[in-house]
């Protein structure tokens, strides 16, 4: 079981997610696309994915964070764990509260 903090720009909601499965998969599930990237790096031990070819879709809301330099991500974003010592995605160490502090949401006039 992998545990995930799904950030959505559309609906303004961050949730924790409980997915079973190849972690690929899972982030193409959550977000709803058929390419994922690291968008950002939080800290040693967590990152967002978000849809690669998100800015391409005509997404009207998007979402920054704290610490990403004024980068804003669009559409829908996964918080994942690191397991560097296996080299692979894992479950996330942070919880819905300390990623809500930190993001901010936006929305195309």
């Amino acid at each position: 079981m992998l545990r995930v903090i799904l950030i959505d720009s559309v609906t303004q909601e961050i949730s924790e997610q409980n997915m079973e499965g190849e972690m690929l998969e899972v982030l193409y599930k959550l977000i709803g696309c058929d390419m994922v990237e690291r968008a950002h790096t939080i800290n040693n031990t967590n990152e967002i994915y978000v849809d690669e070819e998100g800015l391409f879709k005509g997404h009207t809301t998007a979402f920054g964070f704290k610490g990403a330099h004024q980068q804003f991500f669009v559409g829908k974003g996964v918080v994942v764990g690191v397991d560097h010592a296996a080299g692979d995605l894992a479950s996330t160490t942070m919880t819905v509260a300390e990623v809500s502090k930190n993001v901010a949401f936006y929305c195309k006039p």
